[in-house]
């Protein structure tokens, strides 16, 4: 099986300007951005940029899929619409996974960035298989305090980890 990967940014509370777009267009040959949105796909290789400073600047969302099962969702919050320190209850980190939570202060916004590391979940994908457009609406719910969705994803990476050092106690 070859590898492939796409990344799909999303911009939500503002359409990109020319300028922006003609700019995003000359990171890959592999996208056609339009005024809210560009894809990137590889079979062969990586995004040639930091995705964080892409979201930072550019992008209200960002979401990257690869065959072996790694999944990151990345969300641009404004600063002066969330709660950081209530979001900051919902960070994950541990040292036997690589699933993360984490909450990165910028300038002017949050990244809050999810990281999903199931490489045993593998599998053929296309373009079509995940859509950002479906989780979009969960960073509108975090802006409003709605973190339902966010305590989810945090339980399930606490659980997993739990069971994780469970099993490992049980071969000592």
């Amino acid at each position: 099986m070859s590898e492939f990967q796409i990344y799909q940014f999303k911009s939500i509370d503002r359409p990109l300007t020319d300028a922006e777009r003609k700019e995003i267009g000359t990171w890959s040959s592999r996208t056609n951005p339009t005024a809210t949105s560009a894809t990137f796909t590889y079979a062969y290789g990586d995004f040639p940029r930091d995705e964080e400073k892409a979201v930072e600047q550019y992008f209200d969302a960002m979401l990257y899929v690869a065959n072996w099962g790694t999944k990151r969702l990345i969300f641009r919050l404004p600063k002066d619409l969330v709660d950081s320190e209530a979001l900051s209850a919902y960070t994950f980190e541990d040292e036997a996974s690589m699933d993360t939570i984490s909450l990165k202060e910028c300038t002017s916004c949050y990244l809050l960035d999810i990281h999903f590391s199931n490489e045993e979940d593998g599998a053929w994908l296309s373009e079509d298989d995940y859509n950002l457009d479906n989780l979009a609406p969960l960073r509108d719910n975090i802006i409003e305090g709605d973190y339902r969705a966010l305590y989810l994803v945090w339980r399930q990476f606490a659980q997993y980890a739990t069971a994780e050092e469970d099993e490992e106690e049980e071969t000592i």
